[in-house]
């Protein structure tokens, strides 16, 4: 019997839920499979010999309860845990009807954690830094450090959840000098070479290829590119011309990867995001949409989106 690890494949928060799993699944000597999933991906089809299946950091949208259920009875245990407010029917909040944690502020990787580990155990810095960043929390942490933890993590694990493992074991070795987990600090100072690296990738980068235009009367700032972070727009963004930030890529699988950021604080990107298929958070959500779909067109023609034409 194994457990099924199903989580967000395009994203570190997911990666980084996997990984803690697995680790723990390791300690327990059970076996286990991975399966990365991202939104347009078919939902995955499950053999037999399961004994709990994990699904981390993603839902499967109007049908997830339906093939939880199924899937339950296929096996002694689901697990959902995930913490995007789009995604998540109100009934099925905090452990009802399904096992784990759904909780609106907390990223996966922190919930996994408690609920692995209990909410009164020391969790890793590393994942309440990786925690910080995904639900863009600016004031838990010094927001540069958050920041170059993200993209030295990003360096050293990419989204491959066997090194994002090997590095959870290696900042779990504590520094009895330093009185802290010893890479926190090595993290940081590696990101931030990164981050200085970056600003000036991003600043050529926009200055030739990000564009003005509109979702549904918002003004935005666009650009084709495989850099999904606000800052990759930190050069060209302005508050008082700009509502959204908007990166997006054209996906082999015939599908356009959008994502939306936001510093507006009457910006609620999820449910803008929820309007064309996706969801999201407040401030950082995202969709896809076909390369045949009449709103892309008309954004390739036009650079305006909009929900119905």
């Amino acid at each position: 019997m194994k457990d099924i690890i199903i989580y967000h494949k395009v994203d570190l928060d997911g990666v980084a839920s996997a990984a803690i799993v697995v680790d723990y699944l390791k300690t327990k000597g059970r076996e286990y499979e991975l399966l990365g999933w991202t939104y347009g991906d078919p939902i995955p089809e499950l053999g037999g010999g399961i004994f709990k299946v994990w699904i981390l950091d993603v839902s499967f949208g109007e049908d997830h309860e339906k093939i939880c259920g199924k899937w339950n009875m296929d096996c002694s245990e689901v697990i959902w845990i995930d913490h995007h407010k789009t995604a998540i029917p109100e009934h099925l909040m905090e452990e009802q009807g399904i096992e784990g944690i759904r909780r609106i502020g907390t990223a996966a990787c922190e919930l996994t954690w408690e609920y692995l580990y209990g909410p009164d155990d020391d969790c890793y810095d590393i994942i309440e830094y990786l925690s910080a960043y995904d639900v863009w929390n600016k004031e838990r942490f010094d927001w540069g450090d958050v920041m170059a933890v993200q993209y030295a993590t990003r360096a050293r694990v990419g989204l491959d959840v066997d090194k994002m493992v090997n590095v959870i074991e290696y900042i779990s070795k504590y520094d009895s000098l330093k009185g802290e987990e010893k890479s926190i600090y090595e993290l940081i100072s590696e990101g931030e070479v990164i981050l200085d690296f970056l600003k000036v990738k991003n600043e050529g980068e926009c200055a030739n290829y990000s564009f003005e235009g509109h979702i549904d009367g918002y003004n935005v700032i666009f650009m084709n590119t495989l850099e999904f972070n606000a800052i990759t727009f930190d050069s060209v963004y302005n508050e008082d011309k700009h509502d959204l930030m908007c990166p997006f890529a054209i996906l082999p699988n015939g599908l356009v990867r959008f994502s939306l950021y936001s510093t507006k604080k009457y910006m609620d990107c999820g449910e803008i995001a929820k309007t064309f298929g996706g969801g999201g958070h407040k401030l950082a959500a995202g969709f896809q949409l076909s390369v045949d779909d009449k709103r892309f067109l008309n954004f390739m023609l036009n650079h305006k989106l909009v929900w119905l034409l």
